[in-house]
């Protein structure tokens, strides 16, 4: 694969990575738990999104784990996902489902789609165009550590007619898609750990706007304290790639202090 090639050793150019950016999407209340249909979902669990966010011309290509640098998924509970409509992966959340209970907390890798149809953004890069109505009144929640409330701007972006949704492509994290799909118990906790894994995008993925370039790689829905430690590869302009790993670069290799993160 692609992202697992011998690293370059030139330095001439600025680093595309910004950094990571997580978001607070949504804190769940008590008539979330109640339409959830799964016990993992109790009051104040937290939805958290990640953003990818690079400098203009640059493309994500693959969240990593290879040798000496593990890429690392944990929760100390477990992660959320709808029993019926839900996926493990954000391309493959069917649109039309959207609306129905808490769909749109539902625990997914992506690179960059929300939906079949929607583009994950930023809720502050959202505007009040087309929101979601939930048909059982959930995600109605106000609390003020997720910010925009879900009923103002949902952080999805619908695609035009015609427009290619951003693909996952995985590689050797198969039990974690499996634990999306179906939650362990909450008192267990889990973590996933791969030193010969990724999941990337065919081509790259990229989501310029006025405000940035930021692309979603996964929503995690959890009420437990949630960590990550990701490594990444970019897409330079005009050719190329770049390196970034949470610990112990090499060669060419850059680290960032965003690609590790704690809830706690």
């Amino acid at each position: 694969m692609f992202f697992f090639a011998i690293p370059f050793f030139s330095f001439s150019q600025s680093p595309g990575l910004k950094g990571l950016v997580v978001e607070r999407y949504y804190v769940s209340d008590t008539l979330d738990s109640s339409v959830s249909l799964m016990p993992n979902l109790p009051e104040g669990s937290v939805t958290y999104r990640i953003f990818v966010d690079m400098e203009k011309g640059y493309r994500f290509q693959a969240v990593f784990g290879s040798d000496g640098h593990p890429m690392k998924i944990a929760t100390t509970t477990s992660f959320y996902n709808h029993p019926v409509h839900g996926n493990n992966l954000g391309n493959l959340i069917y649109d039309a489902t959207l609306s129905s209970s808490t769909v749109m907390l539902d625990s997914w890798i992506s690179v960059g789609a929300a939906s079949t149809v929607h583009l994950g953004i930023m809720k502050a890069d959202d505007d009040s165009v087309g929101n979601i109505v939930n048909k059982r009144l959930a995600l109605y929640n106000t609390d003020s550590s997720a910010g925009i409330p879900l009923t103002i701007r949902d952080g999805l972006k619908r695609i035009l007619l015609g427009t290619e949704m951003p693909r996952v492509t995985a590689l050797n994290i198969d039990s974690f898609l499996y634990e999306l799909k179906n939650p362990t118990s909450i008192a267990t906790g889990y973590s996933f750990v791969t030193e010969n894994g990724s999941w990337a995008c065919i081509g790259g993925s990229s989501n310029e706007t006025e405000s940035g370039n930021r692309v979603l790689i996964g929503q995690f829905t959890t009420s437990g304290d949630f960590s990550f430690s990701l490594n990444l590869q970019l897409g330079k302009p005009g050719g190329g790639y770049e390196q970034y790993v949470a610990d112990k670069p090499f060669g060419s290799q850059r680290t960032n202090a965003s690609l590790k993160y704690s809830s706690r």
